[in-house]
């Protein structure tokens, strides 16, 4: 509900025309989705509620020769079902209760229907445009933890859906398809996160050391390593900026997610395994608007999801993946 007692207690119920405008309504810039803005990351548009995936498990097939016939071989079809989840956005305002105040300009005139006034399009465009990427970025994206919700009372964004942490803990947890876990990396720390992500590196599989695999981890972890691989004093630099986050001989780039603030955890994958499913994905253009006795409601529903296309494709850190 849109709340205007401050800008009335400060500059009074009056609106002087022709001085205010969107100019000054200044406020701290919004998180964006870092995580799922990765290049690379795979954005399917579905008309499923669950999208189901087969991950193929091969058997050695090849052997020395022999006249008589001996068997070898085999595949088997291990299940990966991504379930998305169904999301909202509900809000209402009175949109006339800002017309005699300092936010007066963004009130319509008797041309207009009040759910298409200024201050309705300001919300829709500014407002619930970038605090759902917030939303869905600092709680859900890495964090979430799906609950289903209860009658009446509006949810978290961290229990939207199922995030990454959540899907490596289960994907550690899966006997028969786990993701990978590398040990002796400990919890992240600043003073020696860099040589925690290189020995993270070195836990991958060598037969991906050149591939390209983004390492997860916290902001001020990736600011930590650059740190760090400054200290080393290997490379002539002249600024900052060359200090980059690939990790040498390797494809490995580490990546500093917003999702992952304050975090101490670890984990990677390439990017092309990474599934960001949305149905109904035209939430924000598509909006339901309803108006009755001055009221305006702002309705908005989609299904969303993040997953694993193939779970040996993820790596974690022991204490990353240990459920808490």
């Amino acid at each position: 509900m849109i709340t205007i007692t401050d800008i009335l207690s400060e500059y009074g119920q009056y609106y002087l025309k022709g001085t205010q405008n969107r100019s000054r309504l200044l406020g701290v810039p919004t998180v964006t989705g870092e995580t799922l803005a990765v290049p690379g990351v795979r954005h399917i548009r579905t008309d499923e509620t669950i999208y189901q995936l087969a991950n193929p498990m091969f058997s050695s097939v090849l052997q020395q020769y022999q006249r008589g016939f001996t068997s070898k071989g085999g595949v088997d079809f291990h299940p990966n079902p991504i379930q998305l989840r169904q999301l909202k956005v509900d809000d209402q305002l009175y949109p006339h209760d800002i017309e005699e105040s300092w936010l007066g300009f963004l009130a319509g005139d008797s041309s207009r229907n009040i759910e298409d006034w200024p201050i309705v399009r300001y919300l829709l465009e500014v407002y619930y445009a970038q605090q759902i990427e917030e939303d869905k970025e600092l709680n859900a994206v890495y964090n979430g933890v799906y609950e289903a919700p209860s009658t009446g009372v509006a949810g978290a964004p961290a229990k939207v859906f199922d995030g990454f942490h959540k899907l490596i803990q289960t994907g550690a947890a899966d006997s028969d398809y786990p993701i990978n876990t590398i040990s002796d990396i400990g919890a992240l720390d600043a003073d020696t996160a860099f040589d925690q992500i290189e020995a993270f590196s070195e836990g991958i599989a060598s037969q991906f050391v050149k591939k390209n695999i983004v390492i997860f981890v916290a902001p001020e972890m990736e600011r930590a390593y650059r740190k760090g691989k400054r200290a080393k004093g290997y490379y002539d630099i002249a600024t900052d900026s060359q200090i980059g986050t690939r990790i040498d001989f390797t494809g490995h780039t580490v990546k500093g997610v917003a999702s992952m603030t304050g975090s101490t955890d670890i984990w990677a994958t390439m990017p092309e395994n990474i599934i960001h499913l949305m149905k109904r994905n035209d939430a924000l253009t598509n909006i339901d608007l309803q108006k009755a006795d001055r009221l305006v409601k702002i309705l908005m529903d989609w299904w969303e999801a993040v997953g694993f296309g193939v779970n040996k494709l993820v790596w974690a850190s022991d204490e990353t993946a240990a459920v808490n």
